[in-house]
């Protein structure tokens, strides 16, 4: 595998300027990690069917959000995943009707980073959105931050 690994990155590295690592070398350096890594190893999907099956609670937490959902957010600026609720069973690995409650917890605004679209504020029009970038002290600076957090709920939420 760590083979693969450099003789698919090796001709970026050349273009690049850079050397390609010797395989030898990386394996070594890995070595110790691997005796550590290997032995946590495990099948998640069968460990938390087998937990389900067994009576056992289990709890999926999941980030991002509706809006940064590879299906249901605001194509482009998405994330690569399912972040809604309806993820957690494409990510685990356990079947949607194993799933038993969602419980589904908002923040009172939404983020963005970087320079793409955001969805402004209530009246969605631009000109009258609180929309704002976050002060870089305490935050990521350029995290463009709006008091709507609603708008996340809206999507996330059965309509209809």
């Amino acid at each position: 595998m760590v083979e693969q690994a450099v003789a698919a990155w090796a001709p970026t590295l050349r273009a690049l300027g850079g050397e390609v690592p010797n395989v030898d070398d990386i394996i070594e350096r890995l070595r110790p990690l691997a005796q550590r890594i290997v032995p946590q190893l495990r099948d998640t999907s069968r460990l938390v069917n087998d937990a389900i099956r067994d009576g056992q609670s289990v709890l999926f937490e999941g980030a991002q959000g509706t809006l940064l959902d590879i299906d249901y957010g605001t194509y482009p600026f998405v994330t690569s995943s399912s972040a809604s609720a309806a993820g957690a069973a494409a990510g685990s690995g356990v079947g949607p009707t194993r799933i038993d409650s969602v419980v589904g917890i908002t923040k009172a605004y939404a983020t963005r980073v970087g320079g793409g679209p955001f969805p402004p504020s209530s009246s969605m029009r631009p000109e009258t959105s609180s929309a704002k970038t976050a002060p870089s002290s305490g935050r990521s600076p350029g995290v463009l931050v709006a008091p709507d957090g609603w708008i996340c709920l809206r999507y996330a939420t059965p309509r209809g």
